[in-house]
């Protein structure tokens, strides 16, 4: 038996090892920091609200603090948590993101969920630079558990466990309005306008 419990282990961590490396586990940070170190910009002395994409890709390190800060100046905001190998229905390029808000007038904010060299380093034609989660901050590099802590910490602790499945936050000045995962659901949102006094109803949290 104890055989056999040896060689069933052996086993799993040999298929483990085949596999390659699994993205999304783990943060990655170190890995791509040491490949591509000029990609990653830290942003203890930047305001990161006024950045603007250079002429080189660069990716951002921020915690949710100063996100927050951005989305409290901003009338209409939507945050999008990038994974960037994602394939699913629910995960859409970049640049499509940020054409359907253009079109909505809301201020996109690209939040990558864990690092990769290749899909950082290209230009998508954004707004903003893309920003990733500060591992250190969170004092995790596991992905589920510094991603929850930075939404946490962004939504005031306003979201449900299954929420966290929802690729897109919207804010109003500051304050979350609704989560959504289909880009479609984008068409549903009516933008505050600063100069009218109307208020548009919540949509459903999800």
């Amino acid at each position: 038996m104890k055989n056999f419990l040896l060689i069933l282990l052996a086993a799993v961590v040999f298929s483990s090892c085949s596999m390659g490396h699994v993205y999304g586990l783990f943060s990655d940070y170190n890995t791509v920091n040491k490949s591509h170190p000029e990609l990653l910009k830290g942003t203890d002395t930047i305001p990161v609200c006024t950045l603007k994409p250079g002429v080189e890709p660069k990716v951002y390190i921020i915690n949710a603090s100063q996100l927050k800060t951005c989305l409290s100046n901003d009338e209409n905001a939507l945050v999008y948590i990038w994974l960037p190998l994602c394939r699913s229905q629910y995960c859409y390029p970049l640049p499509v993101i940020q054409n359907a808000c253009k079109k909505r007038g809301i201020n996109l904010f690209v939040v990558a969920r864990y690092y990769h060299a290749d899909m950082m380093d290209a230009d998508y034609q954004l707004e903003h630079p893309i920003f990733g989660i500060d591992t250190k901050h969170y004092k995790a590099n596991l992905v589920s558990k510094y991603t929850k802590r930075f939404l946490k910490d962004l939504t005031n602790d306003g979201l449900d466990d299954y929420k966290y499945f929802d690729h897109f936050m919207y804010f109003k000045k500051g304050e979350l309005e609704c989560t959504f995962r289909s880009l479609d659901s984008i068409n549903q949102i009516q933008p505050l306008v600063a100069s009218s006094s109307l208020h548009t109803a919540r949509l459903p949290i999800r």
